[in-house]
């Protein structure tokens, strides 16, 4: 137990608080993953509340970044068209302007 003068907890009253937790949540787990008592406990903690939780948060995670990416991607390529679109009119404009002057020197 954590003693009320210190600020902080030790990784083995950290454990034996986690002990505790899983006494008091998970009192019909026996066995898990081949490990029984407060092995099972702490392994079923562990998988089905921790890194179940870490799998939704990354699946989540990864489909909001997926969107921010696709969103970035179309403002990258409406750029992109813009400029590109300018260039070839401007191209345009100088090849007209050429041929103009190409036909008004021959005619």
């Amino acid at each position: 137990k954590k003693s009320k003068s210190s600020k902080h907890v030790s990784f083995l009253q950290f454990i034996e608080i986690l002990h505790e937790f899983n006494q008091i949540l998970f009192p019909k787990v026996q066995e898990c993953r081949k490990y029984s008592g407060n092995d099972a406990k702490m392994l079923h903690l562990m998988f089905q509340h921790i890194f179940e939780a870490n799998v939704k948060l990354f699946r989540l995670l990864r489909s909001s970044s997926h969107a921010f990416l696709c969103e970035t991607a179309t403002v990258i390529q409406c750029i992109y068209r813009k400029t590109h679109a300018k260039k070839r009119a401007a191209d345009l404009r100088q090849r007209l302007s050429e041929q103009r002057q190409v036909d008004f020197l021959i005619h």
